[in-house]
């Protein structure tokens, strides 16, 4: 009988060690995507970024619809003594906006594989659908999962991240920046946290992404010129969120560059690396040398529309957050005589203030009515009533208290641009707006 129990005893304790294995191998099974990014893409060539454990021995693959393989022109490794996790950029070359591709990644010995889809930028379109969304918390990462599929399912040609697209000052939903040095250490393991999180690097499909950042990816909370580890930081962002010239983008200073497309400009601008002290009325959002730089982009007479996105608001001087108007009033009024000299139709785009905002500018200093969207909080800490809080007349739309990412259908005729702006929570569409410019 003794011996029976003890049988029957060693038969279970190996049918739980069996299904314990069992659990763990369908566990990583589940689990076994690459964190994956397109970045700046033409008609021709792209660049995709990968993060995985750096103890990976990987293989990858890109083919064609009718299964030909593409070389990739040239690969680049990033990693940290520190950290377990590496970032590799695959440069690809020779592509055309005609086909879909096909990217197939495997870590050889390990249950690791993945498969994603993409599409370089057709030269001539009349129509752009872009993704707009800032304000990516890992500390709400259960609303991001539900919400990035939703933004996807949309078919964006393109996604726009306009700033706070990490939280490296925050950890566990707790507020560190005070007590913890925002060192390249710790930035380059927020940046690993991030990527290896974010449902946004799970789609199926890939889509071009040009980003810039505000406080909260730059390294310090309402941070401005003076943080000594800038440089250090602008090269960790730029591995996690690649951006590379190409025939429709040119590099400016800080995180900045220019993105030229169906007759528009979009200025990413880097609101943090050259800022003046806040307590610095008289000085400047922007810095001198990027401020002659969007005069210089914006001198092109092909071009016939310019969008000016940066990470905190420009026309905030309502509320007692951080904006163009609000911190540096003076440059402000400078900067907007130097639009209207230009004499372009312009555009707005910011983020930062955790609610969505559609503000009509009736400047007249600009001399032109305009518009300036706010998208901000696709995932992160939303504040319910916030609206009402800051009055602002110039305000003609607007929701608080809610996950919201943007979608802009941007249409051409001639020399008129069309812009249907739709603004969605996980509820569904809450805004719906078509303007004329």
């Amino acid at each position: 009988m003794r011996l029976v129990v003890v049988i029957l005893m060693s038969c279970f304790f190996i049918a739980c060690s069996n299904s314990g294995r069992k659990q763990f191998s369908a566990r990583i099974d589940n689990n076994n995507q690459f964190s994956i990014l397109q970045g700046s893409t033409d008609s021709t060539s792209t660049i995709i970024r990968l993060t995985y454990p750096k103890f990976f021995d990987l293989k990858y693959t890109i083919t064609d619809e009718k299964k030909n393989s593409v070389p990739v022109s040239h690969v680049k490794h990033y990693e940290k003594e520190n950290n377990e996790f590496r970032v590799t950029h695959l440069f690809i070359d020779n592509l055309s906006p005609q086909k879909q591709y096909e990217l197939s990644v495997q870590a050889q010995g390990v249950k690791w594989s993945d498969k994603r889809l993409f599409r370089t930028l057709p030269k001539n379109k009349e129509q752009l659908r872009i993704l707009v969304a800032s304000c990516m918390s890992d500390t709400y990462n259960e609303i991001g999962n539900e919400i990035w599929p939703k933004a996807f399912a949309h078919d964006p040609d393109i996604v726009f991240l306009t700033g706070d697209n990490l939280y490296a000052d925050v950890y566990s939903g707790v507020y560190i920046g005070k007590q913890i040095e925002m060192t390249p250490i710790h930035l380059w393991n927020r940046h690993v946290d991030h990527a290896m999180k974010m449902k946004i690097y799970r789609m199926k499909k890939l889509t071009p992404t040009l980003v810039t950042w505000d406080d909260h990816d730059y390294g310090v909370n309402d941070g401005d010129k003076s943080y000594k580890f800038k440089h250090v930081s602008k090269n960790i962002f730029h591995i996690f969120f690649p951006t590379k010239e190409n025939a429709w983008l040119s590099k400016g200073p800080g995180v900045g560059h220019s993105f030229r497309y169906m007759k528009t400009n979009f200025l990413f601008l880097d609101a943090r690396s050259f800022r003046d002290s806040k307590a610095n009325k008289d000085g400047y959002h922007f810095g001198k040398k990027q401020r002659e730089w969007i005069t210089k982009q914006m001198k092109n007479d092909k071009l016939k529309m310019n969008w000016l996105i940066s990470g905190d608001q420009f026309y905030g001087g309502y509320h007692k957050f951080e904006s163009f108007e609000g911190l540096h009033p003076k440059e402000f009024l400078k900067f907007r005589k130097d639009l209207a000299k230009l004499g372009e139709k312009n555009l707005f785009l910011s983020g930062d203030r955790h609610l969505v905002e559609v503000m009509k500018i009736k400047d007249d200093v600009l001399g032109k009515e305009t518009l300036e969207y706010t998208v901000s909080g696709v995932h992160t800490k939303m504040y319910s009533g916030s609206l009402d809080y800051s009055p602002n007349p110039r305000r003609v739309d607007g929701f608080d208290g809610k996950p919201n990412y943007a979608i802009f259908d941007i249409i051409t005729e001639e020399n008129d641009f069309l812009v249907n702006f739709k603004a969605y929570s996980l509820s569904g569409k809450e805004i719906d707006r078509k303007d004329k410019f």
